[in-house]
């Protein structure tokens, strides 16, 4: 099965001859990101994919499907969704992929270290992003608000939303080189928040005292109020690290 896309020629591709298996399980958005994935990460799939409806039409699947697929895929920093010109696989993507997401099982050093890493990073953007965020990038941030307070009982939704949200405040920092090195961080990320949320859905209920200090965030930032905001950010680092690691290792 040869997948690879080299170009933005090959969104041009004929669906007569699907580039991927057919779906016929549950899950299908699930399983499409997941075949995406693969061709992406051992490189064979770069550049512009095909629209939407030829990717159906390969896949044997409805629209919807994909479009949750791309998105899933979106949220991980593997694919860029461009307003108008189509979806592309982000530059470095398989690269960034191997580095931070094949290594399994990963050891608690690791993740501790990736936690460091994140906070770090992080903690920079935030203080930019009050200082540059404009409309649009506040307009983004509320949005992924809303999808996390829609999914207050779902840890695998939740952490999906809150990964969206995060990258929209590293947009907002204005910063090409930042933002790419977020997004190298991003898988492993949505499976650190994934664990957090569903650790702190099982302690507390739901997830809503988490939404609340995520909102607290973006008006900070929207404020332009930089050093309150590195401040909210460092109380949701320190819960996520305790929720992930143990209380032992809170401090920060």
């Amino acid at each position: 099965m040869s997948t690879s896309i080299p170009s933005e020629q090959a969104a041009e591709t004929s669906a007569a001859t699907p580039l991927w298996k057919p779906m016929r399980r549950t899950n299908l958005s699930e399983r499409i990101a997941e075949q995406l994935r693969t061709e992406i990460i051992e490189g064979r799939l770069r550049g512009k994919l095909p629209g939407h409806r030829e990717l159906a039409e390969s896949f044997s699947v409805g629209m919807s499907s994909v479009r949750e697929a791309i998105s899933m895929l979106a949220s991980a920093g593997l694919l860029e969704v461009r307003a108008g010109r189509g979806t592309f696989v982000v530059e470095g993507a398989s690269e960034a992929f191997a580095l931070h997401a094949l290594r399994e099982p990963r050891s608690r050093r690791e993740t501790e270290q990736a936690i460091e890493a994140r906070q770090v990073l992080e903690l920079a953007l935030v203080a930019l992003a009050a200082s540059r965020a404009r409309d649009e990038h506040v307009v983004r941030m509320r949005e992924a608000l809303g999808r996390m307070e829609s999914a207050v009982g779902d840890s695998h939704a939740y952490a999906e939303a809150d990964l969206e949200m995060h990258l929209a405040i590293a947009q907002a920092a204005d910063n090409p080189f930042l933002l790419a090195a977020l997004q190298q961080f991003a898988l492993l990320l949505k499976e650190s928040m994934e664990i957090s949320s569903e650790h702190a859905a099982h302690e507390v209920g739901d997830l809503r005292f988490s939404l609340e200090s995520h909102r607290e965030l973006v008006d900070r930032i929207e404020a332009g109020d930089g050093d309150r905001a590195r401040a909210v950010l460092l109380e949701i680092m320190a819960r996520h690290r305790q929720f992930v690691l143990g209380p032992a290792t809170a401090q920060l």
